[in-house]
């Protein structure tokens, strides 16, 4: 299949194609063109697909023929759940734009539940909140509701009620509602960049390379070059991957290769229903649609590291949580498995797939798009990291005594 664009991605690992269906299919109709072209796409073909294509089409053969766009993709993401994988879903237009550009509405705050308080641990640059709130702050309320789960800050529409230690506060624990003063702030929401900024930024004593994601526009050779000689000749390191979601595998080697100084082999995609039997090696291009002429044909990838992108010989730590996945948990992985630094934080996502996204607007209306796992990802020691995630050599947790003042407590366990 010819493809118009291709963008290669592993936030998700995805790449962009196309359904090409008659605007005038009825939803039945439409809905079991989706079952039948995820079926044979799916990266498995096993019992649980066979299972699973039959639960999928006994249910879009019950979709009445006047439905709404909103119950057809519910109805379609209630089926795709039931196979146990990630990145199997549908995208409405502002989370694929959220996805592909890494640009959505939001306040720009990110939080903890730290004990039983949401503290703001983050403000994403161009946050329309930059001035009203700083790290250390406590979300209490949206609107009249009290903060439930630290999901619902970023998208909040409704004013906070935000708590701040008083003035001259010095306790370190026990701390009670009667600790801070409370005010209110409007979130008013806007377009931001939701990915955090690569860059380099010293903490005390330490030199920190955030990187926020893999994206591959912020891995162009000349820009992530400059980056990497900010942090080259330090004698310690903190690769922080917290919230990095992942990006595009060239990016991801890119920015691992200055950690094995020559090029290290350290997993494998592998796609069985692929036709090319011989291995193929991952290229250094940000070209998607170079990228695409191995991904398309290839059972099987090599992914190794680059040449010609710095030798970093210092200490490594790198920092993992609950919000890494994808091509971020290949990097750990590889930082782990090759004892090239220590691994410390939480658990991972465990979402290592590769994705195929292709278009439906001609189902669900302009900008709808399908996302469908078409191989997996296997290290060299033979571990596929789906449903596993990385699993840290140390487990780090956020402490109320350090995050209320505006501190980073797994940093601070880091000095």
């Amino acid at each position: 299949m010819k493809l118009p664009k291709v963008i290669i991605v592993v936030l998700v690992f995805s790449v962009a194609g196309s359904i090409f269906l008659s605007a005038g299919e009825k939803p039945k109709h439409a809905f079991l063109q989706v079952c039948y072209f995820v079926s044979q796409k799916y990266y498995k073909v096993d019992q649980e697909l066979i299972e699973w294509e039959r639960f999928c089409k006994d249910v879009g053969s019950s979709i009445p023929l006047f439905i709404s766009e909103e119950e057809m993709v519910k109805a379609l993401r209630q089926v795709m759940s039931y196979l146990p994988v990630s990145h199997l879903d549908i995208y409405s237009p502002s989370e694929e734009k959220r996805a592909w550009k890494g640009i959505g509405t939001d306040t720009g705050l990110r939080v903890q539940l730290v004990e039983d308080y949401f503290v703001v641990t983050q403000i994403l640059e161009g946050s329309p909140l930059v001035g009203k709130i700083k790290k250390g702050d406590v979300i209490y309320k949206i609107g009249e509701d009290y903060v439930q789960h630290s999901e619902e800050v970023g998208p909040a529409r409704q004013t906070l009620t935000v708590l701040r230690l008083k003035p001259g506060l010095s306790k370190k624990q026990d701390f009670v509602r009667d600790d801070f003063d409370s005010f209110l702030v409007e979130p008013s929401q806007s377009e931001i960049s939701v990915d955090p900024a690569n860059k380099v930024y010293s903490y005390k004593n330490l030199t920190v390379l955030q990187l926020g994601s893999f994206k591959p526009e912020m891995y162009k050779q000349e820009d992530w070059m400059n980056l990497v000689n900010q942090f080259i000749d330090k004698p310690k390191l903190v690769v922080d991957l917290r919230g990095n979601l992942g990006g595009d595998f060239a990016a991801l080697l890119r920015g691992l290769s200055p950690f094995f100084c020559k090029p290290t082999l350290i997993g494998y995609i592998k796609a069985p229903r692929r036709p090319a039997m011989e291995p193929m090696v991952f290229p250094d291009t940000l070209v998607s649609e170079k990228q695409f002429e191995i991904l398309e044909v290839a059972k099987e990838v090599m992914l190794s590291t680059f040449e010609n992108y710095g030798c970093f010989r210092g200490e490594l730590s790198v920092l993992v949580d609950h919000n890494t996945g994808s091509s971020a948990e290949i990097f750990a992985q590889a930082i782990l498995e090759k004892g090239t630094g220590r691994v410390w934080g939480q658990p991972t996502k465990g979402e290592v797939v590769l994705s195929i996204w292709y278009d439906l607007s001609f189902i669900l209306g302009k900008g709808y798009s399908i996302s469908i796992p078409e191989a997996s990802y296997v290290t060299t020691r033979g571990l596929d990291l789906e449903r596993v995630g990385v699993l840290p050599e140390k487990e780090l947790y956020y402490e109320l005594k350090h995050e209320l003042f505006g501190r980073d407590s797994w940093l601070e366990a880091l000095r």
